[in-house]
């Protein structure tokens, strides 16, 4: 420590007091002097920048653009539903979804609707036979029944029915029919006519309550 304070002099003092004094002050000014322009370009990088440094309050209005967003970055929850105005081309794309389904629904296992729609005609009736006469209680396309014998009548239709197929079960219109008999059909006299016959379970015709007649014609 002696030989040190030999050493020292006011000059050597003085000389050490202005170094101290030139760094600090340019650590000073360098902390609150530099600005963006004494900032070299490209020298801050993404490892430089403090995790959550950068705040909304921050970002320029209108920087972000599409390109600067990630694919599938922006969900339906983060969307303001109400602030959305009509989608572009959303008119087209649902007129031909609409046609779309439209033209589905018109097809049943991949066959178009029209190859289940009826293309023939359907006549029917229901026959109340009694007392020797017979009346058609109901049906469509019968204009009338006429009992022709005992077990036997006919129905007449308002169309040819030669061509048609005819099905004709026992059974009053009105109420029920007697188990184990049963009707069957041929064709009549005329175009237009369908023969009924009934028959109990020994297989004689009688006269019953009644019959009821379906054609089927192409």
């Amino acid at each position: 420590m002696k030989q040190i304070a030999k050493r020292l002099t006011y000059a050597n003092v003085m000389s050490s007091i202005a170094v101290f004094l030139v760094l600090g002050g340019a650590t000073a000014f360098a902390a609150t002097k530099i600005g963006s322009n004494e900032i070299k370009g490209n020298a801050i990088t993404t490892g430089k920048i403090k995790k959550e440094a950068v705040t909304t309050s921050k970002i320029k209005d209108s920087s972000i653009t599409t390109t600067k967003i990630a694919n599938d970055a922006v969900t339906g929850a983060k969307i303001n539903l109400g602030s959305l105005g009509t989608v572009p081309n959303a008119t087209n794309a649902i007129n031909a979804t609409n046609a779309k389904n439209a033209e589905n629904a018109n097809k049943l296992g991949g066959i178009g609707a029209s190859s289940y729609q009826q293309t023939g005609d359907l006549f029917f009736a229901g026959v109340a036979t009694a007392n020797g006469g017979a009346e058609v209680v109901r049906g469509r396309g019968a204009t009338s029944a006429e009992q022709i014998g005992t077990g036997y009548g006919k129905v007449k239709f308002n169309r040819n029915v030669t061509n048609c197929t005819w099905l004709a079960t026992y059974g009053s219109p009105n109420a029920s029919g007697i188990e184990g008999y049963y009707a069957s059909v041929k064709g009549g006299a005329e175009s237009n006519e369908v023969r009924v016959v009934l028959w109990d379970a020994a297989g004689n015709q009688v006269d019953g309550l009644g019959f009821h007649i379906e054609v089927l014609c192409p």
